[in-house]
């Protein structure tokens, strides 16, 4: 993600407000079941995990959603979760296309962990 991306959110409100931009600034760039599938995750995130730090266009036309060693890019059919350690990246795939449940397996995670915190 951008550098230019990364901000300390107020609220989980403001965090909706950056990808609402974000998609409507380029909707020619997010396909439909993107926008869609981002839309759940920080909806399913809201209850669960603390305020993230970054919203941004990922590396492909996807858009990703930071905080301080963790990174969710956003695709059409899967959520990629990205750890970030001394010298390694840990990467794990969640299957998710939109009006489908997030995976429990992710939010866990991400709650568990307390991302940025």
């Amino acid at each position: 993600m951008d550098k230019n991306q990364q901000r300390q959110f107020q609220d989980w409100e403001s965090v909706e407000q950056a990808v609402t931009q974000l998609v409507h600034g380029r909707p020619d760039l997010f396909a439909p079941a993107i926008v869609a599938n981002v839309q759940e995750l920080v909806a399913a995130c809201h209850s669960r995990c603390s305020v993230p730090s970054g919203v941004g266009k990922g590396y492909w036309d996807t858009v990703s959603i930071s905080w301080a060693g963790v990174e969710i890019e956003v695709f059409e059919d899967r959520y990629e979760l990205y750890r970030f350690g001394q010298g390694d990246t840990k990467i794990e795939y969640f299957d998710h296309v939109p009006g489908t449940e997030v995976p429990l397996s992710l939010l866990s995670q991400l709650s568990s962990k307390r991302p940025g915190e």
